[in-house]
């Protein structure tokens, strides 16, 4: 009897970690278009600088930002689907910033733009 338990044990856990990992899917995201998410503020708007600290679904294309930056703890996912375009001076990505994964490719239509000036120094 011991070893039937510990054998549907071992296949409870095992189809426990066989779903797909869709990161757009996971619970608990705050939505970047909820004015939950930004409170009394309302969402960023052009040339604001946005400071990431939870884990945010951009689920529309945000304003033209000037930076982004996601702390560590905090992550900035893309809904893939939604065709999205997302603008800012510098992406500084110190938590994590996710499009798609290995189990769950996105497949929707992205662009990403960087305004920063690129210095270039010679000797």
């Amino acid at each position: 009897m011991h070893a039937l338990y510990v054998l549907l044990s071992s296949m409870i856990l095992l189809l426990g970690d066989t779903r797909a990992d869709c990161p757009h899917l996971r619970p608990g995201l705050l939505k970047w278009s909820s004015s939950e998410t930004w409170g009394s503020e309302g969402e960023p708007m052009d040339g604001e600088n946005v400071v990431i600290s939870q884990n945010i679904l951009l689920d529309k294309s945000p304003a033209s930002l000037y930076n982004i930056t996601i702390l560590a703890g905090g992550s900035l996912i893309f809904n893939p689907e939604v065709k999205m375009e997302l603008r800012a001076r510098n992406i500084f990505v110190q938590g994590t910033m996710e499009i798609g994964s290995e189990d769950c490719p996105y497949n929707g239509t992205l662009t990403i733009t960087l305004t920063g000036i690129v210095i270039i120094q010679r000797n």
